[in-house]
This record gives structure tokens, C-alpha cells and sequence, in this order.
């Protein structure tokens, strides 16, 4: 299952995606090329490596690599959140994913 479509499936924050993003962006560098190791996601302590991109509108902006693609991203996180009808009273509680979400498929375009 790819970033995307774990990020797609969500319906609020979650630790483990986190640490499947922080993995990706900052200790892979976005590379994909090594898996992250199954005793480095057991460990407690990595979990609390992860920032809480899925929680937390700061963090998920913080994917972004200049102030230009933090426009870009959150301009296409907002049209993702109006495609899923502005979920009532949770459109705050799902930006950060919609963020992730935007940060990921931009990589792919």
C-alpha cells in the first residue's frame, strides 16, 4: 500500500502513518529505496522521531521545501478537503491529511 493510499483511507491522525511519512521524507529522503526496518517501527522511542504530520496542520506544512510549495500544497490540500464535502465539523481535523496528501502527489507528478 502506497503513502497515498494509506493518507486516502484515514479519517483522522494517525502514529503510524507519521512515522511511515517522517521515514520517507526525512531518513529516506524521499528516495523509496530501503524499506523501513520492522524493529525501527516497533521502537517507541522512533515513534516519537516522527513529527505529527497527520495531527497537525504545522507539521504536514512543514514537508514543504520552500514558501512557494507550501502555497502550492496547501492551495491543493484545500481543493482535495472541498472534494470530500468539507467534512462537517472535522475540516480542520482532516486538513493535515489533505496536506500529506497534496505533499505525496505532487512528488509523483
Amino acid at each position: 500500500m502506497t503513502l497515498i493510499d494509506k493518507l486516502s483511507a484515514l479519517t483522522g491522525p494517525d502514529r503510524e502513518v507519521d512515522l511511515d511519512l517522517w521515514w520517507e521524507c526525512k531518513a529516506n529522503r524521499g528516495s523509496a529505496q530501503q524499506p523501513m526496518p520492522d524493529d525501527y517501527r516497533k521502537s517507541n522511542l522512533r515513534m516519537n522521531d516522527a513529527p505529527r504530520y497527520t495531527a497537525s496542520i504545522d507539521a504536514a506544512m512543514t514537508l514543504a521545501r520552500s514558501d512557494a510549495e507550501a502555497f502550492g500544497i496547501l492551495a491543493d490540500a484545500l481543493v482535495s478537503l472541498e472534494d470530500d464535502g468539507w467534512p462537517k465539523g472535522e475540516w480542520a481535523k482532516q486538513l493535515p491529511r489533505h496536506i500529506c496528501l497534496a505533499y505525496f502527489k505532487g512528488l509523483e507528478s
